[in-house]
């Protein structure tokens, strides 16, 4: 959701298209890429569901820095700090995700297994940006940018839930 209103947002904030592309599409995204490489160090370290509910507790809490944008803040090095630190943990969360689906797959059909939960995970990202385009006309960027955070970490207290034996901390 948030991911889908972020352009708009700093459209709306003045910003130029290609401070835009600059700002997410290889700065924050290169900060992504790096910290998958540092999930996967810590993922064989700590575990698979452990990191993703570390990581995934961090990236929800870190979505909600886009109120920031949301309330009118539009200076370029804030932005660029706030877009690296969320695409940074959201990065290593959907690194631990996506290895903890390798663990959902059966030996035999993995292929086929991998690529029905990676669709799956697509088809909710087509649907949370059709939300987050509705919530956000209705509501702003800033309740829409809080429900998106709420969404997040309901997902992780689910997978607590359904992990309760799993040590988070030591």
């Amino acid at each position: 959701m948030s991911g889908t209103m972020l352009r708009p947002l700093f459209v709306d904030r003045g910003l130029s298209l290609s401070d835009i592309g600059l700002m997410l599409g290889i700065v924050s995204y290169s900060a992504r890429i790096f910290s998958a490489l540092i999930a996967g160090v810590l993922i064989t370290k700590l575990g698979r569901i452990r990191c993703l509910i570390l990581f995934g507790f961090a990236a929800s809490i870190a979505t909600l820095l886009y109120i920031i944008p949301a309330n009118g803040v539009s200076n370029i090095p804030v932005l660029y700090a706030v877009t690296i630190t969320v695409n940074a943990l959201q990065g290593m969360a959907y690194t631990a995700l996506l290895s903890a689906m390798m663990d959902k797959c059966d030996r035999d059909t993995a292929a086929t297994d991998y690529t029905l939960q990676v669709s799956v995970v697509y088809i909710g990202g087509i649907a949370a940006s059709i939300l987050s385009g509705k919530i956000t006309t209705s509501t702003g960027y800033t309740f829409m940018f809080t429900i998106s955070a709420a969404v997040s970490l309901l997902s992780v207290f689910i997978i607590i839930i359904f992990n309760r034996n799993v040590r988070i901390f030591n």
